[in-house]
């Protein structure tokens, strides 16, 4: 998932450890995939055609299907770029932003700057095999509550950064395999949910340019995986806690623009290994 980066800002190292804040150290009814009743042939070879029962309507929904419903509630027509969706004579794999795996299946959605709005159906965690969904800069509706996106254990990367989106209620249901986030540029306010802190796969958190209160907990250590965290532009407070010396495998770490005190703990620079290493504070 490429990280979104509007024009450059001001960025800082912290002048107290001029030597270790830039470091090199040794620092298709769609759901059947995810129950346990699915097939994996595909026998007919056919792209997003085949037909999965939907235990909840008692309908029947290919693949095909549920990118239909997805282009209908985020208003598809007035899209910057919709080639071939919609069509039924295309097959999905070749529609605008969408791509398969070997077997045909929908693997990514990636439509940023698109003019997407509306709202993200339910119905979009059927797909089987999807692993990302990127709709950056745009004006979409996005609400994890009601969402099923729990549904979905196959949802590796989820970028909405640049939606002015307000409401986390219901990340909950976020599952744990979930490796990189990206929320930054959107108008979230409060604290950071707990849910965050208990994704362990994560590999990337982008939460900067949004309107978060609160402290860092010391939950924070369990993102053992992390390797680009950024919380730059909100308006967080509070020490940051020792256990980030758990994120062993961290390369960018930007925090600067809240109001944090005190600085970084000294066992986040001895435990960290690996790669090159940047860290920016006020």
């Amino acid at each position: 998932m490429t990280k979104y980066k509007p024009p450059s800002r001001p960025r800082h190292l912290l002048a107290l450890l001029p030597l270790f804040l830039c470091c090199t150290i040794q620092h298709q009814s769609v759901r059947a995939q995810n129950d346990d009743n699915y097939d994996d042939g595909n026998e007919n070879g056919d792209t997003g055609d085949d037909k999965y029962d939907d235990a909840a309507t008692g309908g029947e929904y290919t693949e095909r299907d549920v990118l239909n419903i997805f282009y209908e509630s985020t208003n598809g027509d007035t899209w910057n770029n919709n080639n071939n969706w919609y069509k039924d004579n295309t097959e999905i794999c070749d529609w605008h932003g969408v791509e398969c795996d070997d077997e045909d299946y929908v693997v990514k959605v990636s439509l940023p700057a698109n003019n997407v709005s509306g709202h993200v159906p339910h119905e979009f965690w059927w797909l089987p095999r999807i692993e990302e969904l990127n709709l950056s800069n745009n004006n979409v509706q996005f609400k994890f509550g009601g969402m099923q996106i729990g549904e979905s254990k196959t949802i590796r990367r989820l970028n909405l950064s640049n939606n002015a989106l307000t409401d986390l209620d219901g990340i909950e249901q976020l599952h744990h395999t979930i490796e990189e986030l990206d929320f930054s540029l959107n108008a979230y306010s409060g604290t950071i949910p707990d849910r965050i802190w208990e994704l362990t796969s994560l590999t990337k958190l982008y939460l900067d340019r949004n309107e978060f209160t609160g402290t860092l907990p010391p939950e924070i250590g369990n993102l053992e995986n992390i390797q680009s965290f950024d919380l730059f532009g909100n308006s967080l407070t509070g020490t940051i806690p020792a256990e980030i010396g758990f994120m062993t495998s961290i390369r960018d770490f930007e925090i600067s623009q809240n109001s944090f005190s005190g600085s970084i703990p000294w066992n986040m620079l001895q435990n960290m290994a690996g790669g090159v290493c940047w860290v920016f504070f006020d």
